[in-house]
């Protein structure tokens, strides 16, 4: 049973590997600049490991978003860990803070922080990116500097919404994937223990 699950998982990622861009051209011409989205290796379809597919699609999202709004980007590419040595770009997106460090000369070196779990980390990021951007508005009227840039999950070729499935109708819902070190006892009992009161669902790997 075990060896059929992971099968299945290989092939999942295999096909999500295939029908999504890991770098795409925006527009020709001299002058223009390239966009690097540099990965968490452990959450990224284009890992080795395949644990999680998601991370390269906020990814996408996020390219696709600054190519329409920003015409002097003229191509865009992402990146996982293992390739943090070979980044190639004039501007450099970082989405996770223990990502590897990338050395060259760019002309932005941007942090774009997913969640509120790395506050005490913010004034290291801070002094190490050019800007810090979060997905947490309340960090960011916590910190100076920090600015507010959430994901909107509104794109329709990535996300393909489907119709409402009263199977799904939860009253409480919580996305996440479980980690000893992100999800302590703590966290449990303050979030989880009373959530079971109502319609509860819980959707992330590791659970």
């Amino acid at each position: 049973m075990r060896r059929l699950r992971k099968t299945a998982t290989k092939l999942m990622h295999w096909t999500l590997r295939r029908v999504t861009c890991h770098r795409r051209t925006v527009r020709r011409g001299k002058g223009l600049l390239k966009l690097g989205v540099c990965l968490n290796h452990r959450i990224s379809r284009f890992s080795s490991f395949m644990q999680v597919a998601g991370d390269e699609f906020a990814a996408m999202e996020l390219t696709e978003a600054f190519a329409q709004h920003c015409p002097e980007i003229g191509a865009w590419q992402i990146y996982e860990a293992k390739e943090a040595s070979r980044v190639a770009a004039d501007i450099v997106i970082v989405m996770w803070p223990e990502y590897p460090p990338i050395h060259g000369t760019y002309i932005k070196k941007v942090m774009w922080l997913q969640n509120g779990g790395w506050a005490t980390e913010i004034p290291r990021l801070q002094a190490q990116f050019d800007i810090v951007f979060c997905a947490s508005q309340l960090l960011c009227e916590r910190f100076p500097g920090l600015v507010y840039l959430p994901v909107t999950c509104t794109n329709r070729r990535l996300y393909r919404p489907v119709p409402p499935d009263d199977r799904f109708a939860d009253q409480v819902c919580f996305i996440g994937n479980y980690s000893k070190q992100g999800r302590t006892g703590e966290h449990a009992a303050r979030y989880m223990l009373p959530a079971p009161a109502f319609r509860f669902a819980i959707w992330g790997s590791g659970w």
